[in-house]
Formats: structure tokens, C-alpha cells, sequence
């Protein structure tokens, strides 16, 4: 809710194209909805577990695509030192082909 209210000031500033539909009373619904939210996590403490697992949900994207990044780079270092190119197949990570003999 934060990247909302920061977002939609920083068009404001910069005076680019109008915002055609904008939120009424805004940013007070922005707050009110956060902290409703908040309160049905203190209140109700079957929400914890899912709120926190949301929280740490965004934390796991990034960190799989670094996997997935230095994978890639091990196995095309691995292939140029063994003088081979990569075999890339659809979906799945690139193996190194084997030397024949």
C-alpha cells in the first residue's frame, strides 16, 4: 500500500498524463484498508501463519531466480571448459553433451 500512495504522488508531481480514475479520499481508504488488515491479524490468530507465509513469499521469487541464474552460468562455464556448447532443451536447464569416445 505504501508503493501506492508513493506512486500515485510521484505522478502527481511530475504532472505526466492525468490519472483517469482516480480513488476517492485518497490516501485515507489506502490506510484505512491497511490498517483493517492489520487488526483482523491481531484479532484472528488463525490469519498469522498466511500473512506471515505472504510476507515471505517475495523473498522466495527472488531467490529462485538467483538459483536459477547461477545454475545456468555454472553449467555454460562448465561446457566452455570442457571446449562444448550448452544444449539448451525447452523447459528444462541446459545440460553439457558428452565428448564422444
Amino acid at each position: 500500500m505504501a508503493a501506492q500512495i508513493r506512486q500515485r504522488r510521484r505522478i502527481e508531481r511530475e504532472g505526466g498524463e492525468p490519472i483517469r480514475l482516480k480513488m476517492p479520499v485518497f490516501p485515507y481508504v489506502t490506510i484505512a484498508w491497511t490498517a483493517g488488515v492489520l487488526a483482523v491479524v491481531v484479532v484472528v490468530p488463525e490469519t498469522r501463519p498466511q500473512v506471515g507465509l505472504s510476507f515471505l513469499s517475495p523473498a522466495v521469487v527472488p531467490a529462485a531466480y538467483g538459483y536459477r541464474v547461477r545454475d545456468r552460468r555454472r553449467v555454460a562455464r562448465a561446457a566452455r571448459v570442457r571446449g562444448l556448447r550448452p544444449v539448451a532443451r525447452p523447459g528444462r536447464r541446459p545440460r553439457i553433451p558428452r565428448p564422444a569416445g
